[in-house]
């Protein structure tokens, strides 16, 4: 679960969005998932209120500057 957790991090980091949070059906529990949803609701309606925008961590710096420079290999290549 670690790792799908850092993928799906990983992907709203490179689209520049704001994770709320993760919600699962790991406890079985009807009650405790409905809970959790609307605590994430509730925390994305504040995030959005306020203009909350997530900083960077050292994953998403780290993908834009692997990403800056493939990209930046190809246009080199294509003028060639």
């Amino acid at each position: 679960m670690a790792n799908l957790r850092q993928i799906l991090e990983a992907q709203v980091e490179i689209g520049q969005s704001n994770l709320g949070g993760f919600v699962t059906d790991e406890y079985g529990d009807s009650a405790r998932i409905d809970s959790s949803l609307q605590y994430l609701a509730g925390r994305l309606v504040q995030f959005a209120h306020n203009n909350y925008t997530q900083s960077a961590t050292f994953f998403g710096v780290g993908t834009a500057k692997i990403f800056r420079d493939v990209f930046s290999e190809e246009e080199e290549k294509g003028d060639s």
